[in-house]
């Protein structure tokens, strides 16, 4: 278990130093879509020759059964990427990136879902606790009156939590055949992150692609994809719930690499904040902390 969260930690850290230059990307081509294309190139570039070293071939115990899992991920990874882009239309950011704490509540009910288990009252209890510090993180206040935000913001998360489930199904199902944890995460990420790249090659006939934004891109890409390896590790040994109950950890993270950017100079890559959500970050943080003690301890 302490391995499985530390790779959830690692993972959520990943995710924080990438977001930084994600930010950047966006503050010179304000495109959220040009980032998650370019981002995906980059990815794919860094995946194929993972992944044909390491693909596990005819080792596979049921490798149809296998292979169907890669489609189902990448519809569900486009669901969620392009439901993200909708719901921005209708609710600003910093509240939709509250909002997507909601995930942990939704993914403990698709858990329940697909493998019968119902989670105990303590662990109900640290997935409601992780949610709420993880929504307040960012929470303006906005209130949800547009029906076709509420829509697209629910699609996001489905996507999201079906993104988590399949990543666990191909991962134990490269365990299967015998390959270490983290190599069988690696292999993992590699396979599903070169097919995902590959169907982006389509979307590059919308955009004007030059080397300069592949550059900017890169750093977000490869801190993604290794945040992922992290992940999938920790999705095979603690499942997707905790691993999001840890993951949601990235928001104190963001905070501190917020906190050192600003006494860098570099505040231009994060959000200013007052001193009251400097605060109220701060309980969240203790709030999450506390979630993932229990977590742990059931």
């Amino acid at each position: 278990m302490i391995f499985g969260v530390f790779c959830g930690l690692s993972a959520a850290i990943l995710n924080s130093v990438g977001y930084v230059f994600g930010a950047r990307f966006l503050l010179h081509y304000k495109s959220a879509f040009r980032l998650t294309v370019v981002s995906s190139l980059v990815m794919m570039a860094s995946s194929l020759p993972l992944m044909f070293f390491l693909f596990p071939y005819g080792k596979l115990p049921r490798p149809g059964e296998f292979l169907l899992l890669i489609p189902v991920w990448i519809f569900a990874y486009w669901l969620g990427q392009g439901s993200f882009f909708m719901t921005l239309k209708y609710i600003n950011a910093s509240c939709l990136a509250s909002l997507l704490g909601l995930k942990i509540v939704l993914l403990a009910l698709f858990f329940m879902f697909f493998t019968n288990k119902n989670p105990s009252a303590w662990q109900w209890i640290a997935v409601l606790l992780a949610t709420g510090a993880a929504i307040s993180f960012n929470w303006s206040g906005a209130k949800l009156t547009s029906i076709a935000g509420v829509f697209f913001l629910l699609t996001t998360l489905i996507g999201y939590c079906l993104c988590d489930i399949y990543e666990t199904k191909i991962i134990q199902g490269v365990m299967e055949c015998g390959y270490p944890l983290m190599r069988s995460s690696v292999t993992g990420a590699s396979i599903i992150y070169s097919a995902q790249g590959i169907c982006s090659l389509p979307f590059l006939l919308f955009l004007k692609l030059s080397r300069k934004q592949v550059v900017y891109a890169a750093p977000n890409g490869v801190l993604w994809i290794a945040s992922q390896v992290m992940l999938m590790a920790c999705f095979a040994l603690l499942l997707p719930v905790f691993a999001n109950v840890i993951l949601a950890t990235r928001g104190i993270f963001s905070v501190l690499l917020g906190a050192l950017l600003t006494a860098v100079g570099l505040s231009k890559f994060d959000s200013r904040i007052s001193r009251v959500q400097w605060i109220k970050r701060g309980v969240s943080a203790c709030v999450m902390i506390f979630a993932i003690a229990i977590y742990s301890m059931v």
